[in-house]
């Protein structure tokens, strides 16, 4: 995060790219995990 003043007021800049890329990288794991859940849920409302 880089700041500086302006008048009275303090400017931050945040770089997101890194962040994104995590995102991402995350987003494989959560589409697996969703669908995973989502069986499983689905197999035990199918048990009942």
């Amino acid at each position: 995060m880089i700041a500086h003043q302006r008048g009275t007021a303090s400017v931050c800049q945040f770089n997101a790219r890194p962040l994104r890329a995590v995102n991402d990288w995350l987003g494989d794991y959560r589409a697996f995990w969703q669908g995973t859940l989502r069986d499983l849920k689905t197999h035990i409302e199918e048990e009942r």
